[in-house]
């Protein structure tokens, strides 16, 4: 019996001195946390994305428009139609306004990108960004009349 109690007291202190699986359990505690970063930062690139693309086709209809005269809202809408793609996530919400001041016709053109991000717990927390341009229209005087 004696020699049992010295074996287990042997291998305690062995087992307490050994740093076998620290690593796995290091990794176990820090690789999560490692992996949700990585992850977040991956869902914000995509967001970014969708961002720039919305912005990139704000400013290309933008261009466009302003070679028509005096273009309606359905007309500058299309426009956007037709550079607004898809975005791989989220959802685009275009706007078009006009407004007179400094004694010409102005139009803004907006696109809202709405985001959810799925990372698990924020799946509530929705993020947005507004993306636009002004714009003023071109009034071709009549010259026929």
């Amino acid at each position: 019996m004696a020699f049992s109690i010295r074996k287990s007291k042997a291998l305690r202190g062995a087992f307490l001195k050994s740093k076998d699986g620290a690593t796995a359990v290091e990794f176990a505690l820090v690789g999560p946390v490692i992996v949700m970063l990585l992850f977040g930062i991956i869902q914000f690139g995509i967001f970014f994305d969708g961002t720039h693309k919305a912005q990139w086709a704000c400013e290309k209809s933008a261009r466009a428009v302003r070679m028509l005269d005096m273009p309606t809202d359905e007309e500058i809408m299309a426009t956007l139609d037709a550079e607004l793609k898809t975005p791989a996530v989220g959802v685009y919400r275009p706007t078009v306004s006009r407004m007179d001041k400094n004694g010409g016709t102005f139009v803004q053109i907006e696109v809202k990108y709405d985001y959810t991000l799925p990372i698990p717990f924020l799946d509530a927390i929705p993020i947005s960004s507004v993306s636009g341009t002004e714009i003023l229209l071109r009034d071709v005087p009549d010259f026929d009349n």
